[in-house]
């Protein structure tokens, strides 16, 4: 909002944001979301659970005007209805019911940089072809770069595996009750 101030370009600045709280002694998530940046809940390797936009195409989607498809390229699918930084009005901010979380789950927090050129099906291609978190992250990476149009906008993703096996490749908390230890 001090940018905002400043004037020009940046005087209508606004951000999105998404992010999930997780109780891991509950096995529970919940999320909260503001703007276009998106949360999705995936089991069995299909979307069971994911924000909805405070855009205007979004509103479309409710009234039966679009389907998810044309919402995703309408022309003005990036005009917000609710973001962070909005000096003459608070923005919307949507806080989501408890989820129950199982092994297999795979949570994806994302900015519109990821899922406008992607689609949720491409999503859901590109889970299904991968073993591991990293290996999602990459492709989702090399997808947006083959898909999206010049000058697309940035993007941000981060997952989350829940998993049952322990795995080297991943990491964990540790128990309350370990001491850290240093060598010196």
């Amino acid at each position: 909002m001090a940018r905002q101030a400043e004037g020009g370009k940046l005087a209508g600045m606004r951000s999105t944001v998404v992010f999930a709280v997780i109780d891991l002694e509950r096995e529970v998530l919940a999320w909260v979301h503001s703007g276009d940046s998106r949360a999705y809940l995936f089991r069995g390797g299909a979307i069971v659970a994911r924000t909805t936009d405070h855009s205007l195409v979004q509103q479309m989607v409710a009234g039966g005007m679009l389907d998810e498809e044309g919402a995703r390229l309408h022309p003005q699918r990036n005009m917000l209805l609710s973001a962070l930084g909005s000096i003459e009005e608070a923005p919307d901010i949507a806080v989501s019911d408890r989820m129950r979380l199982l092994p297999g789950d795979v949570l994806l927090l994302c900015s519109d940089g990821v899922w406008e050129p992607l689609g949720d099906e491409c999503l859901v291609d590109t889970l299904h072809a991968s073993r591991t978190p990293s290996q999602w992250t990459e492709l989702l990476d090399a997808q947006i770069k083959a898909n999206a149009k010049p000058g697309h906008d940035n993007y941000t993703a981060l997952t989350l595996w829940v998993i049952e096996d322990a795995d080297d490749d991943l990491t964990r908390l540790l128990p309350e009750n370990v001491a850290s230890t240093t060598d010196t």
